[in-house]
């Protein structure tokens, strides 16, 4: 009934895209599913190209497995833990998946200056396409054009803003038509409705003891500061805890009754000596792979990092922290964890040559494909607002047959 019978919705671009898979696979759920997983196939090629492009083929395709295991093991405990995956109509994997190709579009953006008009246009498309579908990614794009500006502070200041600017036209150009909408019935638009339910519901609304806010480092500080800290520690430590910390081979069902799995409260922060070990090692491998992204690539091999910290932040601001809210930039650790493994294997194998690394050194040239497929999002997300018009009244027409097949009776 037009995109959530035109009232108040800040994940337009994914409910768009449900419409489309019902007019397609009908009403079944199960058929609307097989849609959406086939759409969603597509994420282990965004990070395989990602991850070719930050160190070659062989970390894109270990990242593409990772990212396969990643979803299995998400729809065998979903029963279990706050999860979301590739089989349910939630917008945390379709994020996901847009943010990866967003962080490979902004990788290749900093790598390419001469081609980086083109590159602009792809990376603010994507990234417009993402805030759509989660709003939480605004702060991810905000801190993508930082690192870029960061990166470009050599170049001539008219480059600078041609290039900048192209990137925040377009984006613009998918943010804006909706989020300036005003819908249905309201007097003010979907931009301005957010943010006020964010401060009516997160900050003036008083919070009883199950509330967010008992996740606070100091419980004695009632800071937003400390909040906002407390939400994005408690995300960026969580998405370590999912790396191995353990060497008994346990099923998922005995891993996710670990206390910081099941309910952070009752958990004291404390890990087992063989875990506390294996988290710092694990740590250890995530600083090698950042570092080996810095020294290869500088500001490019920081782009997923930055999107991460930025999304989580933003998942602070909201006081929402952990469980399902993981989803959309976990998979930023899985990045860095493969690439340290990956240098370590190579140097404890003594074949580790800098000059033989595989990595992607060849210039990317934005093809004209690419163009229009950023052509096809922006027209796509700027035609947001008048989906409401095109999309089939299919209630309407129920509500008839209803009443016809009753005044029969």
């Amino acid at each position: 009934q037009g995109i959530l019978n035109g009232n108040y919705m800040d994940k337009p671009l994914y409910v768009a895209l449900l419409a489309g898979f019902h007019a397609l696979a009908g009403q079944a759920y199960d058929k609307v599913i097989f849609v959406q997983i086939l759409v969603l196939a597509l994420w282990p090629l965004a990070i395989f190209a990602l991850g070719k492009k930050l160190h070659g083929p062989g970390l894109g395709v270990f990242l593409g497995l990772l990212v396969v295991f990643r979803e299995r093991n998400a729809m065998a405990v979903v029963l279990d833990i706050q999860v979301s995956h590739a089989k349910l109509m939630m917008a945390e994997v379709p994020v996901a998946w847009v943010l990866t190709a967003l962080a490979w579009a902004g990788v290749c953006w900093l790598q390419n200056a001469q081609h980086g008009r083109r590159w602009s246009i792809l990376a603010g498309a994507i990234a417009g396409a993402a805030v759509l579908i989660r709003p939480n990614a605004l702060l991810a794009v905000a801190v993508l054009g930082g690192i870029w500006l960061l990166a470009r502070m050599g170049i001539g200041w008219r480059q600078k803003l041609v290039q900048f600017g192209l990137f925040g036209m377009t984006f613009a150009v998918c943010f804006l038509p909706w989020m300036m909408n005003v819908p249905r019935g309201m007097t003010k638009p979907y931009l301005v409705l957010k943010a006020e339910q964010i401060i009516e519901t997160r900050y003036q609304t008083p919070t009883d003891g199950n509330g967010h806010d008992n996740l606070v480092l100091n419980k004695g500080n009632d800071s937003l500061g400390m909040k906002l800290l407390s939400h994005w520690l408690h995300n960026e430590w969580l998405t370590v805890l999912s790396l191995p910390n353990t060497l008994a081979l346990k099923d998922l069902s005995h891993t996710v009754q670990a206390p910081y799995w099941q309910d952070v409260r009752s958990w004291d922060g404390r890990l087992g000596v063989e875990q506390g070990v294996l988290t710092w090692f694990n740590l250890g491998l995530i600083a090698i792979g950042i570092g080996e992204a810095w020294k290869r690539w500088r500001w490019a091999g920081l782009v997923p990092l930055g999107m991460q910290v930025g999304y989580f932040v933003a998942n602070g601001l909201a006081r929402n922290s952990g469980a399902r809210y993981l989803v959309a930039v976990d998979w930023v650790t899985l990045v860095y964890y493969a690439l340290g493994l990956l240098v370590i294997g190579g140097w404890l194998m003594a074949q580790w040559k800098p000059d033989l690394a595989g990595e992607d050194k060849s210039v990317d040239v934005v093809s004209k494909g690419w163009l229009i497929l950023a052509c096809v999002v922006m027209a796509l997300c700027a035609s947001l607002p008048v989906w409401d018009d095109w999309l089939p009244n299919r209630r309407s027409e129920e509500r008839r047959v209803g009443k016809e097949c009753r005044s029969r009776w």
